[in-house]
């Protein structure tokens, strides 16, 4: 499958790419039809010569292209999910950070971050701010700490998910 990279993600990020550039990265062209010299947008830091029309245009011939390309297993498509490395559990989710963030179920006992107030500890900083904000209505950074000395249990998995198939592909 070939990747095409997502255009308007890179020009909201501020990428240093002018649009035209990213596009006609991946194949596309955007065709000014008052610059008849060259046929193609100018980049320049000065006066954008492509409209928004022609770039939503672009991007979504990119995506029909996307469409198109995506493979399927008995009339399902296919996407990639992340999976827990726990041997046995089988969470798993299309996104990383929820599986990173679903690792900590695994060990009950590791919360580092405790609430300044009340010692209230938790596994997660979110949840020690959410805490914080709720019960003692401080939202600072003050209101909470992380204790690096609390070991981490043994066993501990610092991790990146496993990324695979979905649904999975039986042989």
């Amino acid at each position: 499958m070939t990747y095409l990279a997502p255009a308007y993600i890179l020009v909201v990020m501020d990428s240093t790419c002018a649009p035209s550039e990213i596009l006609a990265f991946n194949g596309v062209h955007l065709h000014n039809p008052h610059d008849s010299h060259n046929g193609f947008y100018e980049d320049s830091d000065s006066e954008s010569n492509y409209s928004g029309q022609d770039l939503n245009m672009a991007m979504q011939l990119q995506q029909q292209q996307q469409q198109q390309q995506q493979q399927t297993i008995n009339g399902q498509p296919i996407t990639f999910h992340y999976f827990c490395n726990f041997p046995t559990c089988d969470y798993h989710s299309a996104r990383s950070d929820p599986v990173k963030r679903h690792r900590d179920t695994h060990y009950p006992d590791y919360k580092p971050y405790i609430c300044n107030y009340c010692q209230s500890s938790s596994a997660r900083r979110d949840s020690t701010r959410e805490h914080c904000l709720k019960q003692h209505k401080d939202d600072s950074e003050n209101a909470f700490r992380h204790d690096a000395t609390i070991p981490k249990p043994e066993g501990w998995i610092a991790y990146e998910p496993k990324r695979a198939p979905w649904p999975p592909i039986m042989n």
